[in-house]
């Protein structure tokens, strides 16, 4: 079957919307009579609550009422409930005690949301200031425990190992030890979180519109908690102003909204402030590494061992389970590698700092940043090229299929051939020629790379760990008119997923893509689906849309072949068209069949039931598919000021076969200005108190157009093994394999001044700090 749209750059089929102020997101939802609520939170990272009075707030004229952890008595918010993982009693409104600034202690309800925000000033709350604990190295010995009854600060301690570490060791000419620190940051979206709550007494069902990236998965959680049926709760994703993981949560505040929703029986609204969204959604990425490298003269790696500390913050947010979560980071530390053995040891530790989750690409950048830190620091200790040094350890093609220490199993990643490809088109060796006469000139540019290998599509072997399966679905139904609607479970947050799915179908049923609508969204009307994450739109909604297409067309084929009087083995679609195979002049139209199949029924093969639609849950078949990329970053360093300027980025990007290659490019573009703005820009600060010192963009910074640089992004398509369709994931690896990238450009520019990167971000002021140091 030829395609005419899979394949293509076509435009997002709603992209207007979102560009003419026609889109609706959660704050443009305003049922009739809607309360409206705000949170008090805590002004102490630490510290317990002795105390709320409520009475001046309720003394305000529109106020309606406010609700407290222990009057409320609602239970703890969801758990993962894995073995070897402490995990506290967390409820939606702090219960005894605050463990970090920010924290929900009260919901105030008011007619008005400025009443509410009145409200919310008027409420009093004794504190007894409590030590803070700031760091996951301190947390995990200190005396100071956020949570008494888990007996320390420590979640997880856990050494995830692969080979003979001790032969390894003993083998190699060289041993190098470096500390690395990845630091905290958050997705920053434009639009943060916001949530309306809707309980009917008449019919004791719940309707609840969220800015959610798994609507089913946060309506089955909702049902769960509140002991309703799943038939009488419904969720709305409306349009998403960012995702980027953050949205794919079980969030405290969506559950307290919900109980006040039901306690009052009516309609109540909550959009946070940027300074909430910062203090209170979901932080990642803050690890330290303390890592030895054992490698030999020619530049071959033999081991790395690895001792992991991450920040969960004050809890990991459900489904991930915060050290569940971050723990893969030491799974999967030997990334595109060959290493004859590793150990690293996580250990995961609580400290009094906001919510630990998932952010674009959890747990792999920080594996990834850490082993392409590893790849230079070899490089450099030789003396020889960076690229050179990867070229000698990557997984080759001959190699495949091939299961790292870590146990991924690479059956179709094309490592090699994407880093030679990259080498080619940044022209190296002119590059490295380049560089030299800069440098005599007193200009300092620096080259970096990144090789990635990036997960997509978890299967229920892994998402069953975090509660969830993982499949996906799409329901295709072909109207009386000849229309099609799409329904699925997968949600459109930006990433192009109902243009891709609208392609595969508008293919598989040869029918003009403007006749197709997709429907996303909403649990009332689209069938169970795990959710728009981890890199899994393109790999499963892709499969299943052409799965249940093909259905349909099954379909067509018996009730054509009963018109034609031919075995429906022997009838061919084409060009819209049935025919018999032998004889293409006996045939009918689509629309012939489709009006036989809802108006004509009696002439139907006999068992054969009317309407035209199927369903696919479609997952792999692998628990993991893997995609993979290199990426160069070239970067000027001004050693006076510590400016960094990202001159130039490439990406040679295997993502598998491309549904849509103008979503494929912008999803790398977006992703690697992301990460760019990781490593250089962003950074969640605390003070020894415990205060956040970044919760607004005037002091968090975020990369504009401005700071991103000319991107070129080239397609290696190869073939994924694992599914129909051949695709790779590619909606976290611009983000991914970017900060490394940056970071090794960074150490490249400043190798005459001695000194190394340890920290992160790159600032001005750091990098001014290490050149003083030397």
């Amino acid at each position: 079957m030829a395609s005419r749209y899979v394949g293509t750059g076509l435009k997002i089929l709603d992209g207007a919307r979102f560009v003419t102020g026609s889109s609706k997101y959660v704050d443009d939802i305003k049922p009739y009579n809607t309360l409206y609520g705000v949170f008090v939170r805590s002004r102490y990272a630490h510290a317990k609550v002795l105390g709320i009075e409520t009475r001046e707030a309720l003394s305000i004229s529109e106020a309606v009422a406010v609700f407290t952890g222990a009057e409320s008595k609602m239970a703890p918010i969801p758990k993962m409930g894995m073995s070897g993982l402490k995990e506290p009693d967390v409820y939606p409104l702090a219960v005894g005690k605050t463990r970090y600034v920010g924290e929900p202690i009260a919901l105030c309800v008011a007619r008005d949301l400025y009443a509410a925000y009145d409200m919310a000033e008027r409420v009093r709350i004794s504190y007894e200031p409590l030590k803070p604990v700031l760091s996951p190295e301190e947390a995990s010995t200190s005396e100071i425990l956020l949570y008494e009854e888990l007996g320390g600060n420590t979640a997880l301690r856990l050494e995830f190992k692969g080979g003979n570490i001790e032969q390894a060791f003993m083998e190699a000419d060289k041993v190098i030890r470096r500390k690395i620190r990845i630091h905290r940051t958050t997705a920053a979206s434009l639009e943060p979180r916001g949530t309306v709550a809707q309980y009917d007494r008449a019919t004791a069902s719940l309707t609840v519109w969220s800015s959610t990236q798994f609507p089913h998965i946060l309506r089955t959680h909702i049902s769960r908690y509140f002991n309703i049926p799943e038939s009488k709760v419904r969720v709305i994703a409306c349009d998403i102003g960012g995702g980027f993981g953050v949205k794919a949560h079980i969030f405290r505040e969506d559950l307290a909204l919900c109980h006040a929703s039901i306690e009052l029986g009516q309609t109540i609204k909550w959009f946070e402030t940027r300074s909430e969204f910062h203090q209170s959604s979901i932080h990642e990425r803050e690890q330290v590494h303390d890592i030895e490298i054992a490698f030999k003269k020619d530049g071959t790696v033999l081991a790395v061992k690895d001792r992991c500390y991450a920040d969960l913050g004050a809890y990991g947010a459900p489904p991930w389970g915060g050290g569940a979560l971050s723990m893969f980071t030491s799974v999967l530390l030997p990334g595109p590698y060959k290493l004859k053995a590793y150990v690293s040891e996580h250990i995961a530790a609580y400290t009094n700092k906001g919510p630990y989750g998932a952010v674009r690409g959890p747990a792999l950048l920080q594996a990834n940043y850490v082993m392409e830190r590893v790849m230079d620091a070899v490089a450099r200790e030789l003396g020889l090229s960076p690229a050179e040094v990867r070229l000698r350890n990557l997984i080759k093609k001959t190699d495949q299929p091939y299961t790292t220490l870590g146990g991924q199993v690479f059956n179709s990643a094309s490592f090699e051939e994407t880093l030679q490809r990259l080498l080619q088109i940044i022209d190296y060796q002119r590059l490295r020629e380049e560089q030299k006469r800069l440098r005599r000139e007193g200009v300092y540019m620096g080259i970096g790379f990144s090789i990635l290998a990036e997960y997509g599509a978890f299967g229920s072997a892994v998402n069953s760990m975090f509660g969830m399966g993982g499949y996906d679905s799409v329901k295709v139904v072909v109207e009386p008119s000849g229309a099609v609607t799409v329904y699925t479970g997968l949600v459109n947050i930006g990433q192009g997923i109902t243009t891709a799915i609208a392609q595969t179908v508008a293919d598989r049923l040869q029918i003009p893509i403007e006749k197709i609508s997709v429907i996303s969204g909403d649990t009332s009307s689209t069938p169970y689906g795990i959710g728009s994450h981890s890199s899994r739109g393109g790999i499963i909604g892709g499969n299943a849309a052409a799965i249940a297409s093909e259905r349909i067309i099954q379909k067509m084929k018996q009730v054509a072949g009963t018109l034609l009087e031919a075995d429906p083995r022997d009838i061919e679609f084409t060009r819209g068209r049935f025919h018999v195979r032998d004889d293409p002049s006996k045939g009918i139209g689509f629309m012939d069949v489709v009006q036989t199949a809802y108006v004509n029924a009696h002439k139907l093969p006999a068992g054969l039931e009317p309407v035209l639609e199927a369903t696919s849950y479609y997952e792999p078949t692998s628990p993991i598919t893997w995609a993979n990329a290199a990426h160069a970053s070239i970067v000027r360093v001004d050693p006076e000021t510590g400016q960094v300027k990202v001159e130039k980025y490439y990406v040679v990007e295997d993502c598998g076969n491309v549904i849509n290659s103008a979503v494929v490019e912008g999803q790398v573009v977006g992703g690697v200005v992301m990460g760019i703005s990781h490593i250089l820009y962003e950074d969640l600060v605390y003070d020894s108190a415990g205060n956040l010192l970044t919760s607004s963009f005037s002091d968090y910074l975020v990369a504009s157009p401005a700071e991103a640089p000319d991107i070129e992004v080239e397609l290696y398509p190869t073939q994924a093994s694992d599914n129909p369709g051949g695709y790779k994931g590619v909606g976290e690896g611009g983000t991914i394999a970017s900060l490394a990238a940056v970071a090794n450009a960074v150490d490249d520019a400043l190798r005459e001044f001695g000194c190394v990167i340890e920290d992160a971000p790159l600032t001005p002021a750091y990098i001014r700090s290490i050149i003083s140091r030397t």
